[in-house]
């Protein structure tokens, strides 16, 4: 007797979709990761394209955030080595944050290919899936 449905749980990540002149396939990890690059450089271009010099707004946020981490590398490193190595401390920083960030986001984890012999009648609205018609989502 089965309790519990789990979901094929695959460790490759799933190919969503080819760039058809490159024939590159886009995974389901690397879309996640485009997002997360994204999301970083609209935020930093938002945090630093007025260069004001009383900062407010989104401005002041991302220079409270820089500074805040630039003192933790720098009394980690010293001031010198902190200098050195904080542009990347930094970017592995922000980008292992908001990849963890977007992971929140509902829908996010189940991006995927479904199997449609596995859906029970009436569980499926588009590309909605109820109750345990999420089983069937491979990825």
């Amino acid at each position: 007797m089965n309790l519990w449905k789990l979901p094929n749980i695959l460790l490759t990540p799933e190919v969503i979709f080819t760039i058809p002149g490159i024939n590159l396939p886009v995974t389901n990890t690397l879309f996640c990761t485009w997002i997360s690059i994204l999301a970083l450089i609209l935020a930093f271009y938002f945090g630093s394209h007025r260069k004001d010099m009383i900062p407010r707004g989104w401005q002041n946020f991302m220079e409270w955030i820089v500074e805040i981490l630039r003192g933790l590398v720098e009394s980690v490193s010293g001031k010198e080595n902190g200098r050195k190595f904080f542009p990347l401390v930094a970017s592995f920083f922000f980008f292992i944050l908001v990849s963890n960030l977007l992971d929140i986001i509902p829908g996010v984890d189940s991006i995927g290919s479904i199997e449609p012999d596995k859906l029970p009648a009436g569980t499926q609205t588009g590309i909605v899936l109820w109750g345990a018609a999420s089983n069937a989502i491979l990825g």
